[in-house]
């Protein structure tokens, strides 16, 4: 029979258990048999093979990770750039409405309105192709705004078009009411002027200046706004004159060599004329001698306005000078050659007036004309008694202008219907209108009356020497501006 220690269950088999774990563990140390020990504890080192794969997984992530963040911004530019457009599309809408708002209230002469157009001007802080909140005014674009650059071009081009389309579309004697007095256009050219008064002043396109076209077509306002402008801001480079004169008012122009003084003269433009030389422009100024000289001086010097006018009189233009650029194709074309006979011969009458003015001056030093009225049309208000109008000044009155010329329109209307309804006497027919009558009942349509009003002679005066001298057909142009100039001596 078995042993009780061999009976128990757990006995023999245990024994039997430890002995063999024992030889192994004797094998295991070398004591028993041949074989390699077991790895230490914790995983086994990768493998080459491991390490390239887990190096193309990282690849694969960071290049999924790029191709996510450039759709991203992508699709936060391509958003930012349909914002800006549709920004754009809605200030060049606002632009356009404002533009159009502007012209009504200048051919209008509605002072008031302008103020407000001109203080909602979609032109402020403005650079076109920033983003949305560029164009919005922040402060990233004040160095394109004030250094020059796309923004500044877009601005000077947008001004150039108000120019065009307004200040010299609707001069003052171009008013509804013919009043001679258009508080819009002072309000559009003392903003422009603030902005960028080199849309008025710098030679630019076919290389002249606001001042120099104003100076051909007789705006002598718009010349006096000008020079009140660069005087306040102290631009007083002498390009030509006594020293004081700012550049503007005397730089020779690069289509051909000409200053204001030459174009006036060439315009007939006596108004202008005067605006210039009240305000120190020097009578004796000369062309560019490589643009406008005698063909028998050669590049000595140039020509002045009174040589000019005298040239002009006798049309014998190609013989007498050698000019470059457009200049004098446009005073043949548009002032000799056109306008009929009536107003060449005004023309012709404006040129000698000009030359005994330009001579007078030359002679003796500039002095206001007689009347007090230096400045004709443009430099007063109209039927003043002197002073300088600002565009300050004609919109300080510009609601009482807008009453008067509804009051004015009104009661012509009234006279108008009333003289419809009643017959025209022949009497009355016969007489001439209070306007083309002087002080006394003279005729101021003669040429050479219409040549001195021109100028700023007032009808008066003009009819006064009309008398003294026998009347417009025994009395020349500079026999009246002499008479007038002297006091009744000459």
């Amino acid at each position: 029979p078995p042993d009780a220690e061999d009976a128990d269950p757990s006995g023999g088999k245990v024994n039997n258990n430890n002995n063999k774990n024992n030889s192994n563990d004797n094998s295991s140390n070398g004591v028993g048999g041949g074989t390699d020990p077991p790895p230490p504890d914790g995983p086994s080192p990768p493998s080459a093979a491991d390490e390239e794969a887990e190096l193309a997984r990282q690849r694969k992530a960071a290049k999924k990770r790029d191709k996510k963040a450039r759709q991203k911004e992508a699709k936060r530019r391509e958003a930012e750039a349909k914002a800006a457009a549709a920004a754009e599309r809605k200030r060049e809408k606002a632009i356009t409405s404002w533009r159009s708002r502007v012209v009504a209230a200048c051919r209008g002469g509605d002072g008031r309105g302008m103020e407000r157009l001109v203080g909602e001007s979609p032109y402020r802080n403005y650079c076109p192709g920033d983003s949305a909140n560029g164009a919005n005014g922040d402060e990233n674009n004040s160095s394109s705004n004030n250094g020059g650059g796309d923004g500044e071009a877009y601005l000077r081009d947008q001004l150039d078009w108000l120019v065009g389309s307004c200040v010299q579309k609707y001069p003052p004697s171009g008013l509804p009411d013919g009043d001679g007095d258009n508080p819009a256009r002072a309000a559009l050219v003392s903003y422009i002027l603030s902005v960028c008064p080199g849309v008025l002043t710098e030679c630019r396109d076919g290389g002249r200046s606001g001042v120099h076209s104003a100076a051909y077509g007789n705006d002598a306002e718009l010349v006096g706004w000008v020079a009140d402008f660069l005087n306040d801001n102290n631009d007083n480079d002498a390009g030509g004159g006594d020293g004081d004169v700012p550049s503007p008012l005397a730089d020779t122009c690069g289509d051909a060599g000409w200053t204001p003084l030459h174009y006036a003269v060439a315009g007939g433009s006596g108004s202008a004329l005067e605006a210039l030389l009240g305000r120190g422009c020097d009578p004796r100024a000369r062309t560019d001698p490589e643009l406008t000289r005698f063909r028998s001086r050669g590049y000595g010097s140039g020509v002045t306005p009174r040589e000019l006018a005298v040239v002009l009189q006798s049309g014998a233009i190609d013989e007498d000078l050698v000019s470059h650029g457009s200049a004098v194709d446009e005073v043949v074309e548009g002032r000799i050659g056109g306008g009929g006979e009536r107003g060449r011969s005004a023309y012709r009458s404006s040129l000698r007036s000009i030359e005994a003015r330009l001579r007078h001056v030359e002679e003796h030093g500039y002095s206001a004309p007689a009347g007090g009225k230096g400045e004709p049309r443009g430099g007063e208000a109209p039927g003043g008694g002197g002073g300088s109008r600002t565009p300050a000044d004609q919109q300080a009155t510009s609601a009482g202008n807008n009453k008067k010329a509804k009051k004015k329109k009104k009661k012509k209307d009234q006279q108008q219907s009333q003289s419809q309804q009643s017959a025209p006497d022949s009497a009355n027919s016969s007489k001439k209108e209070p306007e083309a009558l002087g002080g006394d009942g003279e005729d101021l349509t003669d040429p050479v009356a219409v040549a001195l009003l021109g100028m700023g002679f007032a009808g008066s005066q003009i009819a006064s020497a009309a008398r003294a001298l026998g009347g417009y057909d025994r009395a020349t142009a500079d026999d009246m501006v002499t008479w007038i100039l002297t006091g009744g001596l000459g």
